[in-house]
């Protein structure tokens, strides 16, 4: 827990001196600052996907040993806003017609 405490008030107080967080929430900035960040801090995408007309896409970020994770979302123009963040990511196998 304390690790990842640690990263989470790392990487807020890093984007927050760097200026790289703009906008009302607070949250947002270049997707290549975002990206930069990410992986500063061990995270790798694992998935995205695009809504139905293309303008936005969900990112799905984690590190290797699951220990914490990151969603982001970016929209057309470039952008990237952190959506969630966690701890403990488990990947499990899913079969067809599996309810979990």
């Amino acid at each position: 827990m304390r690790s990842f405490l640690s990263i989470v008030v790392i990487l807020g107080i890093v984007l927050w001196a760097d200026g790289a967080f703009s906008g009302s929430a607070g949250s947002c900035t270049k997707y290549r600052q975002m990206e930069q960040k990410l992986l500063e801090i061990h995270e790798y995408r694992i998935g995205h996907g695009t809504n139905m007309n293309g303008t936005v896409s969900m990112e799905f970020w984690a590190a290797e040993d699951g220990s914490t994770w990151t969603l982001i979302r970016v929209d057309s123009n470039n952008v990237a806003c952190l959506v969630a963040f966690g701890r403990d990511w488990v990947i499990q196998d899913m079969q067809v017609g599996d309810p979990t």
